[in-house]
């Protein structure tokens, strides 16, 4: 908590432990933790969109980001304090395809911010039911379709910067970025709105030439960010695996934001990185 609170300015967050070991080490750690026993993973999409949309419900706004979705920069000022928009969400690549091909982008849930607001509140509340209807889910383990679709249900009309789009492809099939948030507006509610994070800034797929330094990198992996092997593997080559090698062995002497720092390496070269950190 003190290390959330002290390097990112978050100190109202909870984790959500998925076994009685993980909830038990964090705990004795200072970390405000949630048990939840899941017996089959699918169930994890369901169960964090329900907890996600509580958080709407009691007035709380909140980002999501995956553990995989690796912050070297902090965005909150910049992106998510002082925004109006109802949602704010990273950008996908090419999934499903069907809305990927109308708009020419997808919105990615590994890393989206929402307000308290009523129209959020409906959007989650849709989200959910897809993900309740969606025979893909089981198969699959994920929710990517349910996010679009959800927005895609409330007819959102986007719009993109002129001249800003550049084009980035995966298992060769482009889709549209653009320099500046792309913005999606709801015919049906005037005061609503959603925006798509650039994606240079908010990165899903690995870039040759930076326009400018990236503040959260969520780099797809093939096979899905699922794969935990293939993940870490990507995390090393690109220099965003920030742990020592011997992390496992330090101890915890009562003190996290200490614990935490004495974790990582002491000097981390990336090329996402503006600076080498030490």
């Amino acid at each position: 908590a003190e290390y959330m609170g002290n390097r990112l300015g978050i100190h109202n967050f909870a984790v959500i432990a998925l076994d009685e070991t993980s909830k038990a080490w964090l705990a004795a750690r200072g970390v405000p933790t949630f048990g939840l026993t899941l017996k089959q993973f699918p169930a994890l999409w369901f169960v964090r969109i329900i907890v996600l949309r509580g958080l709407a419900e009691v007035g709380l706004p909140f980002i999501h980001s995956d553990s995989d979705a690796i912050w070297v920069q902090n965005p909150m000022e910049r992106f998510f304090l002082h925004t109006t928009s109802d949602l704010k969400f990273s950008q996908g690549t090419v999934a499903p395809g069907v809305l990927q091909a109308r708009w020419g982008h997808v919105v990615c849930g590994g890393l989206f911010f929402a307000r308290a607001t009523r129209f959020a509140r409906a959007v989650l509340q849709v989200l959910l039911e897809r993900l309740l209807q969606d025979p893909l889910v089981p198969a699959h383990a994920t929710d990517q379709d349910s996010i679009n679709h959800a927005l895609a249900f409330f007819d959102v009309e986007w719009s993109i910067v002129p001249q800003s789009t550049y084009h980035l492809k995966i298992f060769e099939k482009p889709f549209s970025c653009s320099r500046f948030e792309i913005n999606g507006s709801f015919p049906g509610c005037a005061n609503c709105s959603a925006r798509v994070l650039p994606h240079h800034l908010f990165m899903r797929r690995p870039m040759r030439s930076l326009p400018a330094p990236p503040y959260v990198l969520h780099l797809y992996t093939h096979g899905g960010p699922k794969q935990t092997k293939n993940k870490l593997a990507l995390l090393e080559d690109q220099g965003l695996f920030f742990l020592r090698p011997d992390w496992r062995n330090v101890p915890y002497a009562g003190n996290l934001s200490r614990w935490l720092t004495a974790l990582t390496r002491l000097t981390i070269t990336s090329r996402y990185l503006s600076t080498a950190g030490t």
